[in-house]
């Protein structure tokens, strides 16, 4: 069961080129293999070695290996995504994912001492998950769906309650910089992650990611320990858990969600 879990979750990630994310070097070829044991549960790695020897790649491998032998079983999406926005209706803010028919819930949470090494991750997973080329084989492949990441900092927009009229327009004006910024940078920016893509995987928004977690939520300490305490982002560990509840019950399953009980 091991080997088909990642030789599987690998297979995918060549067919989605997703080639930036870094390939089996033979450094990291140890570090997949005691990822699974031979019965097909995960095993907890540590991972000591040279600076920019591949130690990210050791676990971010694993991590969309598993995402991706998921995400085949994903039912397709309802219709094309369109940004997150205000229901002055309902007065409700519809977050940019409710096209889709999976449940949101994290998969993984990456964890970094400091905003910087945050910021470093979140270049590595745009230039994986948010490339045109990426974007296009995940939406043929994954029936219209995306592997979704996205950072939950301070220096994420916006903080507050998407009630207050004042935070609207703040967002309204950043997603407008985002957009325009986007048109505007070179191709040598977009590649190298350096600039978020307005319509992609990445999420930009904490009311959009409190509404529907991402896949991946990259985020520091302090601010974990703020999140688990505050009831505006409880609905992110709570979607989670309603997520494990219907996922097979397996061992990864299993911890993360008596470590979310607890």
């Amino acid at each position: 069961m091991a080997r088909i879990v990642h030789r599987r979750g690998l297979g995918l990630l060549r067919n989605a080129r997703l080639r930036r994310a870094g390939g089996p070097r033979r450094g990291r070829r140890p570090a997949l293999r005691a990822s699974w044991a031979e019965n097909g549960s995960p095993r907890n790695v540590v991972v000591a070695s040279g600076t920019g020897s591949g130690k990210t790649e050791c676990f971010y491998l694993p991590i969309l290996a598993d995402i991706l032998r998921e995400a085949v079983h994903w039912p397709s999406t309802n219709g094309p995504a369109g940004p997150g926005e205000w229901n002055a209706r309902r007065k409700q803010w519809q977050h940019g994912r409710r096209h889709e028919a999976r449940p949101a819930g994290m998969r993984a949470i990456v964890m970094y001492p400091m905003n910087a090494l945050v910021n470093d991750q979140l270049r590595r997973l745009r230039t994986t998950l948010d490339s045109s080329e990426s974007l296009a084989w995940q939406q043929n492949e994954l029936r219209g769906n995306l592997i979704h990441f996205g950072r939950y900092t301070s220096q994420t927009e916006l903080p507050g309650h998407p009630e207050e009229d004042r935070g609207r327009r703040r967002w309204k004006e950043y997603a407008g910089k985002i957009a325009t910024g986007w048109e505007s940078v070179g191709e040598d920016l977009r590649s190298s992650g350096g600039w978020p893509r307005p319509d992609g995987a990445e999420m930009l928004s904490r009311w959009d990611m409190q509404a529907a977690p991402p896949d991946i939520l990259v985020t520091n300490y302090s601010m974990l320990e703020y999140m688990l305490v505050r009831p505006i982002e409880a609905d992110i560990f709570e979607k989670t858990r309603e997520w494990l509840a219907m996922s097979p019950d397996h061992d990864a399953v299993g911890e993360f969600r008596r470590r979310l009980d607890q």
